[in-house]
C-alpha cells in the first residue's frame, strides 16, 4: 500500500496541444478521474509530470488540456519535464548505475501512474 504522504507523480501521454479526442493525448477527464479518487483517498502528495514531444511546447500542452485549472482545483504540483534538473539514477535491484538520467519528480516518486 502506498502511504498516504507519499510522492505519487501521475505521467499523462500529452504529445502535443490539439484536442484530446484526435488520439494523441490522455484525455483530461481520465487524469482529472484519477486525481479525484486519490484525493477522495486522502493521497496529497500528487504531481503530474509531462513532456510533450520534440518540437512541441509542454506549456501549450498544459494549457490546452485544462492541466493549469486541473491543478489549481486539485493543488496539484504540474511539472515539464523538459525544463527540470535531470538526476542520475541506479537500480537498486541490480545496483547498476542507469546512464539515462531521470527527471526529480519521477526518480522520487513512491508511485508513479
Amino acid at each position: 500500500m502506498v502511504q498516504l504522504d507519499a510522492a505519487i507523480v501521475l505521467k499523462p501521454n500529452l504529445v502535443v496541444p490539439s484536442d484530446a479526442s484526435e488520439g494523441a493525448t490522455t484525455h483530461p477527464e481520465i487524469v482529472e478521474a484519477v486525481i479525484s479518487y486519490l484525493v477522495e483517498h486522502r493521497y496529497r502528495n500528487l504531481t503530474i509530470a509531462e513532456s510533450a514531444w520534440v518540437g512541441a511546447s509542454t506549456s501549450a500542452a498544459f494549457k490546452a488540456h485544462g492541466y493549469h485549472d486541473l491543478s489549481k482545483r486539485y493543488n496539484v504540483k504540474l511539472v515539464d519535464i523538459k525544463k527540470d534538473k535531470y538526476i542520475p539514477v541506479t537500480n537498486h535491484a541490480t545496483r547498476w548505475r542507469c546512464h539515462k538520467p531521470s527527471c526529480r519528480p519521477i526518480s522520487s516518486s513512491a508511485f508513479l501512474c
